[in-house]
């Protein structure tokens, strides 16, 4: 299984493997920054509906088919909600899966990311850069 996703990575990382995805594959982790400082209702156009929830720089890391997310700032209880992610690799990337709660973290290969968080019920988004 290990192997497929390594074939998914090196398929999408483009000249030299040089792209997020295989980062991650290879070192088992990339940090994400993101590209506003608060989470949004919707950010499919700009930011539609800026929360309060104050968003933080986080780390997505996998190793032996295990997958977790490292938060320092983490007043939303995201390192305890993705202690043991679920991985779904797909022809654009990985998603990361909490498996006790809704929400997902999106990476593509250039390196950015979508983050869906659910909020006291209440669905956020926020997106920024991995490297």
């Amino acid at each position: 299984m290990r192997f497929c996703h390594f074939v998914a990575a090196a398929l999408f990382a483009g000249p030299a493997g040089a792209g997020a995805l295989a980062k991650l594959e290879s070192t088992g982790a990339v940090t994400c920054l993101p590209t506003l400082p608060f989470f949004c209702d919707n950010i499919h156009v700009g930011c539609a509906g800026r929360t309060t929830l104050r968003t933080f720089a986080f780390t997505l890391r996998m190793n032996a088919g295990r997958a977790w997310v490292d938060a320092d700032a983490d007043t939303a209880g995201i390192s305890e909600q993705y202690e043991n992610a679920r991985l779904d690799w797909d022809q654009d990337g990985v998603i990361f899966r909490p498996r006790a709660a809704q929400g997902y973290i999106k990476l593509l290969d250039n390196g950015r990311y979508s983050f869906r968080h659910y909020a006291r019920d209440l669905g956020t988004m926020s997106h920024g850069r991995c490297h």
